[in-house]
């Protein structure tokens, strides 16, 4: 089984840490709170079946990549680190953490798309 170590190199370790140091603990309870509100609404809509250029799911697209920004800081290959750890992994850390903190790999998929999406729109 692959673990966090596999898909984070120490520098994109040390910038993870310095982003949590610039929040408070207050800050980081109120962000992993919102997670699983997110993480429903979006499995809602892939529930439904919304297209993921909905403006609706673009929304929740939005608001997940300043949930992201808050733990990588917006470095590109941490982003690119943690999709590939969701799609490949999604599953399993669902399993260890709980589906409505951690996407699966259907929707990470599907966020994922959303997020391009939202890209090709600009």
């Amino acid at each position: 089984m692959a673990t966090t170590k596999s898909f984070f190199g120490t520098r994109e370790k040390n910038i993870i840490a310095a982003q949590g140091e610039k929040l408070s603990s207050t800050e980081i309870r109120a962000v992993e709170n919102e997670w699983p509100k997110l993480i429903a609404n979006v499995r809602a809509h892939l529930d439904k079946g919304t297209d993921p250029g909905n403006a609706a799911v673009q929304k929740l697209a939005r608001r997940w990549m300043e949930l992201l920004g808050k733990f990588d800081g917006g470095n590109r290959k941490i982003r690119e680190s943690t999709a590939k750890l969701y799609q490949e992994q999604g599953n399993l850390l669902g399993d260890l953490f709980g589906t409505d903190r951690i996407p699966d790999q259907k929707l990470a998929t599907y966020i994922q798309k959303a997020i391009a999406a939202g890209k090709a729109k600009k």
